[in-house]
């Protein structure tokens, strides 16, 4: 089954107003897509797709995130989810993290 990529607008990315909640989705996404691939033999994978408004017909980019960078990101997000006191996605992280070779 093919995963559905979010596209989030660079507009809302800049945006301090929104910059909270951006954050939860990407950090959400990041782990759904890690634990998606984490067996997978993928060198990177598609976070999410960024889409300029400014430029002449919209143009999108790719968020990609190396394998080599997986440990780094779960740990980030681990640290945030502390933070909210989410003990319980702390555990589902770190458990993700002990499966990364």
């Amino acid at each position: 089954m093919k995963r559905r990529i979010p596209i989030f607008k660079l507009t809302n990315l800049t945006n301090p107003e929104t910059k909270s909640s951006i954050q939860k989705s990407l950090y959400k996404q990041i782990l759904n897509e890690i634990q998606a691939n984490i067996s997978s033999s993928k060198d990177n994978i598609i976070i999410a797709h960024v889409q300029d408004e400014q430029e002449f017909g919209g143009h999108y980019y790719d968020i990609i995130l190396d394998r080599k960078d997986f440990k780094t990101n779960l740990t980030t997000i681990l640290h945030y989810h502390e933070e909210q006191e989410d003990y319980e996605k702390c555990s589902e992280i770190q458990s993700i993290i002990s499966q990364l070779k």
